[in-house]
Parts: C-alpha cells; sequence; structure tokens
C-alpha cells in the first residue's frame, strides 16, 4: 500500500551497534537491481525506553476500515480499552 517495492533479487544486510547503555545504532543495506537503480541506506538510533515506560496494546476494532467509518462511528472502541 505504501510502495514498499520489491523483486527476489532483494538482498538486505542490518546492523546493530551498541552505542552506548541506552542507545543501538541501526543500519540497513537493501540491494535490488531489478527494482532500484543504486543500494540505499537507512540509518537511524534506537534509544532504551525508561523503566517506567508502558506499552499499551493495541488491537482491530470490528468495522474499522477507514476514516469514513471511523468519523461516523461505525467502529467503536470497548469499554475500558485504553485504561491501565
Amino acid at each position: 500500500m505504501a510502495g514498499h517495492f520489491h523483486s527476489d533479487a532483494l538482498h538486505g544486510v542490518e546492523r546493530f551497534t551498541r552505542v552506548a547503555d541506552d542507545t543501538i545504532n541501526y543500519e540497513a543495506t537493501l540491494d535490488d537491481s531489478k527494482v532500484f537503480t543504486r543500494p540505499f541506506k537507512i540509518k537511524f538510533p534506537i534509544k532504551k525506553a525508561p523503566s517506567d515506560y508502558a506499552i499499551l496494546e493495541s488491537g482491530c476494532f470490528e468495522g474499522e476500515s477507514d476514516q469514513v467509518h471511523l468519523k461516523e462511528g461505525i467502529a467503536t472502541i470497548p469499554e475500558g480499552h485504553y485504561k491501565q
């Protein structure tokens, strides 16, 4: 849907490098000569979350399919879904 095209020639290399107690550098190099004109690289740091960080669960809801339906109230979030 977002245009992330590739072929059977895709070759990817990922690297995770710890650079501090709370930071990992992530690098990926993607090469697909059938789709791209040259290999490309992405790179960004990943920071460790604080110890009090909470990951909230999120799910799909019945009838949820697009902004129009959400706006019209067809899809509903179950009572208490976002309470801890």
